[in-house]
């Protein structure tokens, strides 16, 4: 073994030479090709040059022909000679003074190399070319919530996926590029009514190779409490393993079609506490996730809704022609603090936004004063009662929003999981609830 890898790092050495010459003469070439541009311009710009000192030479001779032609015919001519040249003398110096010259010598001698970025080559190596070691190095690895932020496990719901993609790393900390490492992920302890139900406390999930050093794993937690997620890649724990990981009681009472739920066939499943609409107040260091699933009430093949009468019962402050989507909101209310234990309350409203009407209410001002939300493309504030552009550019009926609260940070993040596009709403303050569309 430490023969072949002396081999394969003498053979790693000897490629970085071929690479750093052959970018060498690539640079010498581009050096050559842009000095043989330099002197093209140089060339172009004295050839005009002598144009005009041969124009404004031939002109200037002229003049003194002409000039010298009416001196000596004045001078060395007799009255009736004078009378006789007098209409030669007048058309020779007519035509000189009509004549076009340049109205000024050239002055264009800009000749200057525009370097349109700071970017060097030293910021272009690292996507030309870098070292690989193909190998897995577990404490550079790391587990991230999809659509959230690095390094952070957030509170989940009852009845709600949770979705992680774990990143595979080298000794640099660079990503792998290849797939075909053994990753694991286990569930090591969870609450006791699921024991009960796998009668163990231990559950090895589904791990999906991207073949490109990520891989995606996703969880259905089905009842509130602790569980403890373990990620080893190689049989080796990564940084941060194992994870602590609750998740807040389901939330019960409001209308399906707003909240994205999956539900198990299993009747044992779900039977755990619950919590109303009205019971959920976010305020304190935990970072909460949730997901919003944007459907109609009815059943459509299509992805929007296209008949305006039908669109009228699903939602009744839709005018015809508009996209279900126009009015919906998502994202964080002020709201009192807790007067109960419970760490995390739900509110919901159908006013129209200011871009589905191009106008803005008083109501809608007075929704922006505490809420922090995406609507119709826009995100709002109280710092931004208008609406700002939002990156999320590509939604439709069917598409699944999560939201990543973190109250110490005080940022939201409203991420769309089927276009991948994401908003950060930042100065968001606590005490908050979930706000959406019902």
């Amino acid at each position: 073994m430490k023969t072949r890898i002396k081999q394969k790092g003498t053979a790693a050495e000897r490629n970085v030479d071929v690479f750093i010459d052959t970018q060498i003469r690539i640079l010498q070439q581009i050096r050559t090709e842009l000095k043989q541009g330099v002197g093209t311009v140089c060339k172009a710009k004295l050839r005009s040059i002598r144009l005009q000192e041969d124009h404004l030479s031939q002109h200037l001779a002229n003049i003194k022909n002409g000039v010298h032609f009416a001196r000596q015919a004045i001078r060395n001519g007799s009255e009736s000679e004078i009378l006789s040249l007098k209409s030669q003398i007048i058309t020779r110096l007519a035509d000189l003074s009509e004549k076009l010259i340049y109205p000024s010598p050239s002055q264009d001698d800009g000749i200057v190399l525009r370097i349109d970025s700071e970017t060097t080559l030293r910021d272009l190596m690292p996507k030309l070319v870098r070292i690989d070691s193909s190998t897995a190095v577990p404490s550079s690895c790391s587990l991230q919530v999809i659509g959230g932020e690095p390094d952070t496990i957030y509170t989940t719901f009852c009845g709600q996926f949770c979705e992680f993609v774990i990143t595979v790393r080298d000794h640099f900390g660079q990503q792998l590029l290849r797939g075909g490492n053994r990753v694991q992920a286990v569930i090591t302890d969870c609450p006791l009514a699921q024991k009960e139900i796998w009668a163990t406390a231990m559950k090895f999930l589904d791990v999906k190779d991207n073949d490109n050093g990520t891989y995606s794993l996703s969880y259905l937690p089905a009842f509130p409490g602790k569980y403890v997620l373990a990620v080893a890649v190689d049989s080796k724990n990564i940084k941060g393993s194992p994870f602590c990981w609750y998740v807040s009681q389901k939330i019960v009472n409001i209308n399906k079609c707003s909240l994205d739920y999956s539900f198990s066939s299993d009747p044992r499943m779900y039977q755990g506490n619950s919590t109303t609409i009205d019971d959920i107040v976010i305020d304190g260091g935990y970072c909460f996730s949730w997901r919003v699933k944007f459907r109609s009430n009815i059943n459509l093949y299509s992805s929007f809704i296209g008949d305006s009468s039908m669109m009228m019962r699903t939602c009744s402050h839709l005018g015809p022609q508009q996209s279900f989507f126009q009015g919906c909101k998502i994202g964080v209310k002020k709201c009192e603090r807790s007067l109960t234990n419970s760490e995390t309350s739900l509110a919901s409203t159908c006013i129209e936004s200011p871009s589905s009407r191009g106008s803005i209410y008083s109501n809608w001002r007075e929704l922006t004063k505490d809420a922090w939300f995406w609507c119709d493309g826009y995100c709002y504030s109280p710092n931004e009662p208008t609406g700002t552009q939002s990156n999320i550019t590509t939604f439709e009926d069917g598409d699944i929003f999560v939201l990543f609260l973190n109250p110490v940070k005080r940022t939201l993040i409203i991420y769309n999981r089927e276009s991948k596009q994401g908003d950060c709403i930042e100065n968001i303050k606590c005490p908050v609830r979930p706000f959406l569309k019902d």
